[in-house]
């Protein structure tokens, strides 16, 4: 990952989540390249950039392959 952005990845038996921080002081764009992403809330993310601001963390969350895609199932 860019500098100062720091990636972890856990999963269960349906999902895998993923924790991205930006630990540095200076806004971060970071690239989502897969479709049915979602966030915390189950809002589906958008493919392309998504701003990271100082200190801050988003955790995200997709399907294992064998699942049907969509969260709210």
């Amino acid at each position: 990952m860019d500098d100062g952005i720091y990636k972890y990845e856990r999963e269960n038996d349906d999902f895998v989540y993923i924790f991205i921080a930006n630990m540095s002081d200076k806004g971060r764009d970071i690239r989502i390249g897969k479709e049915k992403i979602f966030n915390e809330n189950n809002e589906e993310i958008s493919v392309g950039l998504h701003k990271f601001e100082p200190y801050a963390y988003k955790i995200f969350k997709f399907r294992k392959r064998g699942h049907k895609d969509g969260c709210n199932e």
